[in-house]
């Protein structure tokens, strides 16, 4: 999206670590905040199966002893954003990421897995506090809050503390409430795997928040990227660039 990125999280050592460190370079991702770790760099394997289901099997690796005590963080200061995702075995590790973030007023955007909001809205508490944009599906969101629409589980969330909280909810509308509600219908489309279609709007549509565009707009450019993503086999296969997003916009 045009945007100067870097990536937060610990390496280890192997062939997967290489491959990792070429790729991110490839892409022009800063890789000057990763941790070195003595242990093997984490991966994950995706079995697909009929249809649009999957498994995925992740091994953790050097990431399960992540310390933000080993970031640099005189660079991490320069952001003008952090966006945070699941830190399921270093959990008190994201809330010193969320914390720093607020000390420092750089914005937080935080998408949590349902494995994090099955803890409950007390458990992440401390991380929602620095949120400034949240960004989840609608069972994490029931998880958190009590709610029988997306609209009232948005409002309930935004009442937390976020500037904007976002809501996807699979084939049906994507609902954006920052004190105004917002919609999006995705298209009816061909989907031959779903992995990646979280990722990609989530990262979309903080780029499109970053570029200042309206988040109606946002929403649009965050969901035409997922739809890219779910037509082909892999996580980031067909992901978007800026030129290509807003092409015929």
């Amino acid at each position: 999206m045009g945007l100067k990125t870097a990536v937060i999280s610990k390496i280890g050592h192997g062939h997967t670590s290489h491959f990792i460190l070429e790729e991110l370079k490839s892409e022009k991702i800063d890789t000057k905040l990763l941790v070195k770790s003595k242990e093997h760099t984490g991966y994950s394997v995706i079995l697909d199966a009929d249809k649009t289901d999957r498994s995925i099997f992740a091994y953790k690796g050097g990431n399960r002893h992540f310390k933000f005590s080993e970031v640099n963080k005189s660079k991490l200061k320069q952001t003008k954003l952090i966006y945070l995702t699941s830190f399921k075995t270093a959990f008190k590790e994201s809330e010193k990421v969320a914390l720093f973030a607020k000390k420092n007023k750089i914005k937080l955007a935080f998408n949590p897995s349902c494995y994090l909001a099955e803890k409950g809205y007390k458990f992440l508490k401390k991380v929602l506090d620095c949120t400034n944009y949240l960004i989840l599906n609608k069972e994490e969101a029931s998880l958190l809050v009590k709610g029988k629409t997306k609209e009232e589980l948005a409002r309930k969330l935004f009442e937390k503390g976020p500037e904007i909280v976002v809501i996807t909810d699979g084939k049906h509308k994507v609902i954006a409430y920052d004190g105004k509600f917002h919609y999006v219908k995705p298209r009816k489309i061909k989907i031959l795997e779903t992995t990646g279609a979280g990722d990609a709007f989530g990262s979309t549509f903080i780029g499109c928040i970053l570029k200042k565009i309206p988040i109606q707009k946002s929403l649009k450019l965050a969901q035409k990227n997922s739809e890219s993503v779910i037509r082909y086999y892999g996580a980031k296969n067909k992901l978007l660039t800026w030129k290509e997003l807003t092409k015929q916009w």
